[in-house]
């Protein structure tokens, strides 16, 4: 009963991973290990089971590691910039699941985190997103040569601050950051099934819905009320 709890949630993290590629435009992407000048420390590091961004050590910056940032569908309009940008205070939800896939024969790591929360910021240093996370996933393939993983939401993330905070509704920010060049422990376990520490090369891309237009409001509101009438009536 176990494994097939657990090749379940391994399934629906995938599936999740995948649905997130496949139906939803990006509105922002960040390259933190950007290029033409690329930093040569890492940018994200898992350890003591907080998933966390460290300090890439430019005092000029806000956030804790420069990025290169691209802006796609209903912000598509805004120039491709450089700013910053901070993640903290992700941490472990209980022991990491892993899981054996015979068909590709490979065995898949799965850590459930929660919380935390991450700003961007632009060159000048003014905040253009601030995002109050829930719930996210990370997952890759096991053992210290691993080199690749991925951490995405599972559930939706607040808007609480920041310039593009009007253009984009409150909770519908969902994300996917890709690791690469993990060094460290890799996407390996100990026998309690805890996650080894690690770095890596880190690039995000983030989703996000358009608040509503005022006539698109007052439809939605009409369109509830006609609901309830009609339940009465």
């Amino acid at each position: 009963m176990m494994k097939v709890l657990l090749n379940g949630f391994t399934s629906a993290a995938l599936a999740l991973l995948l649905t997130f590629n496949a139906s939803q435009a990006a509105l922002i992407k960040l390259d933190l290990a950007k290029t033409p000048a690329p930093d040569p420390g890492p940018d994200i590091a898992y350890a003591g089971s907080v998933l966390a961004t460290p300090s890439d050590g430019n005092a000029l910056t806000t956030g804790n590691q420069d990025t290169a940032i691209v802006f796609g569908d209903f912000l598509s309009a805004l120039p491709a910039t450089t700013g910053s940008y901070s993640l903290q205070n992700v941490h472990a939800n209980g022991p990491a699941t892993v899981v054996f896939i015979p068909g590709p024969n490979i065995t898949v790591v799965s850590q459930s985190l929660i919380g935390g929360d991450f700003q961007i910021y632009n060159s000048t240093n003014v905040k253009l997103l601030d995002v109050s996370l829930a719930s996210s996933v990370l997952s890759g393939t096991a053992g210290p040569a691993s080199t690749t993983a991925n951490v995405f939401s599972v559930t939706n993330g607040t808007v609480v601050g920041g310039t593009l905070a009007s253009q984009i509704a409150s909770n519908s920010i969902s994300f996917s950051i890709a690791l690469t060049n993990i060094s460290g422990g890799g996407m390996a376990v100990d026998v309690n099934n805890v996650l080894a520490a690690f770095t890596a090369s880190a690039t995000k891309e983030i989703a996000g819905n358009p608040v509503p237009e005022p006539s698109a409001a007052i439809l939605l509101v009409l369109g509830s009320w006609c609901t309830v009438l009609r339940r009465r009536g």
